[in-house]
């Protein structure tokens, strides 16, 4: 399974910098540098239309905007 870290790593080295890009830009760059496996491709949980790896790229995205380290547009 993908870590957290890989997946900073990931988005670090992919995301353009001082540009906005969406969710679903960012879930296409992790997926396309990701090297995703079979666990990480799995639902979250059994009733869930969500795999791990995306959990995991929000989370990391969560963590870091909490710490100031990225910034969202919000709604």
């Amino acid at each position: 399974m993908t870590s957290a870290r890989k997946i900073w790593s990931i988005l670090r080295g992919h995301v353009p910098r001082s540009q906005w890009i969406s969710s679903k830009e960012i879930y296409g760059i992790v997926e396309t540098h990701g090297q995703l496996d079979k666990e990480d491709r799995q639902m979250h949980s059994p009733l869930s239309t969500v795999p791990n790896w995306k959990i995991v790229v929000r989370d990391v995205l969560l963590n870091r905007l909490r710490r100031g380290k990225i910034r969202s547009r919000g709604k």
